[in-house]
């Protein structure tokens, strides 16, 4: 009778008891009332990704708890995954809160990968989320780049001494043929003549749409002249320094067109300063410099040829733009038409990815172009050194991605 005494007699206490009854469960442990960390998704399979390239995906990690939890550490298990989230650990989290982690495949062989990604709370269960991926075949890339129709701006600073006449009368008769060449690049060109001291255009600039202009620059090549004859880059910066608004060679230089300096002489450059001064003061007027190229019709360097003396001077200009050196004993017929292939204007062909370089291989207008280009690391592209693509032909440059070299 005692014992049931004693328990009738705690019936009233245990009914004004919190719920939970005797002993409630402590908030900072396990169970709903708990933080609890989770990763949203779960798992993450990033397909097959050739060797050698990479992919990232992000994942959150929430507290779907009711309580505040402390995250203490992020790893990450698989050799072909990084972590590249930078969280500043350890790191708080409120419930329902969520930390964006960020996770890296870079498959380095032709293989399946897998991997885990932990997270693990300073109390608590750990929180894993499962990633998976394929290390595929490298991946053929083509680009095509379509030559448009490239403006092109010609400035021609002729000799006029007593021996170059023979030579002025050949160019005069081949110009012609210089246009045919360059019409095969473009027919955006401008093309001025300055030969006179104070650098203004012998007549007007010429266009494709200039009345006769063939005959206009038969008599342009062979008039002026002066004390500078024979220091032709003096010339052709005073010619370019006279382009503003109002001056005498206003409107011939545009922003947007290549401008190709070409000088015919058969002697050395002469100039007050060296070579590379004029140079210098000629990629002023042009945005980029590489929108200046400057060739010449001199005598052969560095012995010179028949009656021309080497074009020193000219040559070293010459290579410094990425111009043409052309011997002025040289068939003319020939020469023009070097000189209107080296317009071209555009000769870098921009590639849309990085290639593995022993890759590369590139086609004109679907013949196959073993030489005359290189792959440059630095900008990416595909450069051309010589026999530059024609105005709309189509450059293919086709090469692998994903080969892990």
């Amino acid at each position: 009778m005692p014992q049931r005494f004693v328990f009738l007699a705690l019936i009233p206490l245990i009914a004004c008891l919190p719920v939970g009854g005797l002993f409630p469960k402590d908030d900072t442990g396990g169970g709903a009332a708990a933080g609890t960390l989770v990763f949203e998704p779960s798992s993450h399979d990033f397909g097959e990704i050739s060797v050698g390239e990479g992919a990232v995906a992000e994942l959150a990690l929430r507290n779907i708890g009711a309580a505040p939890l402390e995250l203490a550490s992020l790893a990450l298990e698989g050799d072909a995954f990084t972590l590249v989230t930078q969280a500043i650990l350890p790191a708080d989290l409120d419930p329902g809160m969520a930390l964006m982690v960020t996770v890296a495949y870079a498959p380095q062989e032709q293989a399946m990968h897998g991997g885990v990604l932990i997270a693990t709370p300073s109390a608590g269960e750990d929180a894993t989320a499962v990633l998976s991926g394929i290390g595929g075949a490298p991946r053929q890339v083509v680009d095509e780049l379509t030559l448009d129709n490239p403006a092109v701006d010609l400035l021609f600073s002729a000799d006029q001494s007593g021996s170059m006449d023979d030579d002025l009368a050949s160019l005069a008769r081949s110009f012609a043929d210089f246009i045919e060449a360059l019409s095969e690049i473009t027919t955006d060109w401008q093309i001025m003549v300055a030969n006179d001291d104070d650098g203004c255009g012998s007549g007007a600039v010429l266009t494709p749409s200039t009345a006769d202009y063939d005959r206009a620059f038969q008599q342009a090549i062979r008039s002026g002249g002066g004390y500078y004859t024979e220091s032709l880059l003096t010339v052709a910066t005073q010619a370019l320094s006279r382009t503003g608004a109002g001056d005498c060679n206003d409107g011939f230089l545009r922003d947007d067109a290549l401008l190709h300096v070409i000088t015919i002489s058969d002697e050395p450059e002469q100039s007050t300063d060296a070579w590379g001064t004029y140079v210098t003061a000629m990629e002023e007027y042009k945005p980029s410099v590489q929108q200046l190229r400057i060739s010449a019709v001199a005598g052969d360097y560095p012995a010179g040829c028949d009656n021309a003396s080497a074009g020193t001077g000219y040559y070293e200009a010459v290579l410094a733009t990425e111009g043409v050196f052309l011997s002025i004993c040289d068939p003319w017929q020939d020469t023009v038409r070097a000189l209107g292939d080296a317009s071209a204007w555009i000769w870098t062909a921009p590639l849309s990815e990085t290639p593995d370089p022993d890759t590369v291989a590139v086609t004109v207008e679907g013949s196959s172009r073993a030489e005359g280009w290189h792959y440059d690391q630095d900008t990416n592209a595909v450069i051309f050194d010589e026999g530059f693509p024609k105005a709309y032909h189509t450059v293919r440059v086709s090469y692998l991605v994903g080969t892990g070299r």
